[in-house]
């Protein structure tokens, strides 16, 4: 990730988890949604989903037919222009909305400079990748960068590479094994690294209880520190308002000035994440 300057007035409320799908428009959208909110920072975050090696790519697209599988597989020819890299070095480029399309009047009344931050982030299944990808010139062009470990061994190998990683983040819909391991994110976390909760999800009933459990989980094995709630926003009915996500993080068991401070962006933008932002 490249380094970021942040000097000048500090964040009041950062929105760390916009998620850019590929539309613009829906994108900016949101964007202008959490600056009418009072948000002054946001983080534009690309998912690419899940790394894994190249040879793996083809199976997951379509399974072959019982006659398929017989016959030998027909020689590809190449094209001209097709990318043969693994997979785990097409990395997109940042997305960042153009700032003149939003209306900034109010924060600037209130004394605040908007900022925006572009993030990518992806799941890890597989460690033969790891080297791959954090060496890749590319990532480096993010302003942060986040990572969801697959596994407890996935996470063991990130507290060796802590130095490339801003963000541990997880899908709270699901078991989460590396959760009941407090020693590996405890290790992580003193080396400045975040770990997020995303709400999204916990609006909708069907996911609400996974949701809570995984993170008052989190929050119990670090005892709070080094968390960051964000949105994890794809549309604008799932972006709340500041104060209704530091209401919202009662439901985690935070309250109060700790719960501003999952929202304040200060553990990602301050000058101890690795002196790198």
């Amino acid at each position: 990730m490249k380094s970021i300057e942040a000097g000048g007035n500090t964040f009041r409320f950062a929105e760390m988890n916009i998620r850019h799908t590929g539309n613009p428009e829906k994108t900016i959208s949101m964007v202008r949604r959490a600056v009418r909110m009072g948000y002054d920072t946001v983080v534009i975050n690309i998912d690419i989903g899940d790394i894994v090696p190249e040879e793996h790519i083809e199976d997951h697209l379509s399974p072959p037919s019982a006659e398929e599988s017989v016959k030998p597989p027909p020689k590809k020819k190449q094209r001209k222009r097709e990318d043969k890299r693994p997979r785990e070095q097409q990395l997109p480029n940042p997305y960042l909305v153009d700032e003149s399309l939003l209306d900034l009047t109010d924060l600037g009344k209130q004394g605040k400079r908007f900022r925006q931050f572009s993030r990518v982030t992806f799941t890890l299944n597989d460690a033969s990748v790891i080297h791959n990808v954090f060496n890749n010139p590319r990532l480096r062009q993010f302003d942060l960068v986040a990572v969801q470990p697959a596994d407890v061994n996935i996470l063991n190998t990130i507290t060796r590479k802590t130095d490339a990683v801003d963000i541990i983040t997880m899908n709270p819909e699901t078991h989460v094994s590396w959760l009941h391991k407090p020693k590996f994110l405890e290790m992580i976390r003193v080396e400045g690294v975040g770990f997020e909760i995303t709400y999204a999800s916990a609006l909708f009933p069907a996911n609400r209880r996974s949701c809570l459990h995984s993170g008052r989980l989190l929050i119990r094995q670090l005892r709070g520190r080094g968390i960051v709630l964000s949105s994890g926003a794809s549309s604008m009915c799932e972006l709340r308002a500041p104060v209704d996500v530091m209401n919202m993080a009662m439901l985690w068991g935070v309250s109060g000035s700790d719960a501003r401070q999952l929202i304040s962006g200060k553990l990602v933008f301050d000058g101890d994440n690795h002196g790198r932002i």
